[in-house]
């Protein structure tokens, strides 16, 4: 299978306003970003340094404040904009109505499953954005969904919740499991991914959570996956611009996906 839309994307988790080490979905632990691209868990910094000393042109933004309840950081996101060739922004969305503004950028609008209230308020967001601007985050824990506790999806197994967003519309989701990020032990999710690929060739699969390394990112795209969240191996050089570019060479070229 050829992929050429492959593509990395740097992450940036933003917490009270600043960049953060996720490590295994336990918030309350974590701690400023200590990167090698900039000195600073400035947001705005560590998106350029993406750019500038990476080469990457699209970046997902999880907004935790947003995601925790504290509002959503929004000039944040239109400055992140303004760096990125193209933005994927989590802002917990619960409802629809949510992601208004979000409606106002030139982005790609994540609906995290941890947050989103259930198939209803998915299929209003499909119809307020178009399939093309939705990514379902199919959230997890060693596996498990993450599901809202006042989210109302009548199953509870990953295929099925994809199987029901696919039927809403939705053609690009996102395999995250909280378990995995940050501990660079590999994703854990690529057996998954590859069962979703092969029951839905057409859906558009990204990977993130626990990226550790290029082979770990060839072993996403071999299971299916046309994109990448990476973190925590670009910010201790485990992941290099060689190797970047590489794989964009590699892609461009038709490479095993």
């Amino acid at each position: 299978m050829t992929s050429p839309t492959f593509e990395l994307l740097g992450v940036l988790d933003i917490l009270r306003g600043v960049a953060v080490h996720a490590v295994a979905g336990e918030r309350q632990h974590y701690r400023p970003l200590a990167s090698i691209l900039h000195p600073e868990p400035d947001p705005i910094l560590v998106a350029r340094a993406y750019r500038a000393q990476l080469g990457l042109e699209s970046i997902y933004l999880a907004d935790l404040d947003a995601i925790e309840g504290r509002g959503q950081n929004r000039e944040l996101y239109r400055r992140v904009r303004a760096l990125a060739g193209h933005l994927w922004i989590d802002a917990g969305l619960v409802e629809s109505r949510d992601a208004q503004p979000l409606l106002e950028l030139d982005c790609s609008i994540v609906a995290g499953l941890e947050s989103l209230s259930g198939p209803r308020a998915l299929a209003a967001l499909v119809g307020a954005a178009g399939c093309d601007r939705v990514v379902l985050s199919l959230d997890l824990v060693g596996g498990n969904p993450r599901l809202s506790p006042r989210s109302c999806w009548p199953g509870a197994a990953p295929l099925e919740i994809a199987r029901i967003a696919s039927d809403l519309g939705v053609s690009r989701i996102l395999v995250l499991d909280l378990a995995h990020v940050g501990l660079g032990r590999g994703p854990g999710t690529l057996a998954l991914v590859s069962t979703l690929k092969l029951e839905q060739p057409e859906l558009s699969i990204a990977v993130g959570g626990g990226i550790a390394s290029v082979r770990d990112v060839l072993a996403a795209r071999s299971a299916g996956a046309s994109r990448v969240l990476v973190a925590s191996a670009f910010h201790d050089g485990r992941i290099s611009r060689h190797e970047i570019d590489a794989l964009k060479g590699d892609a461009g070229r038709g490479g095993p996906s």
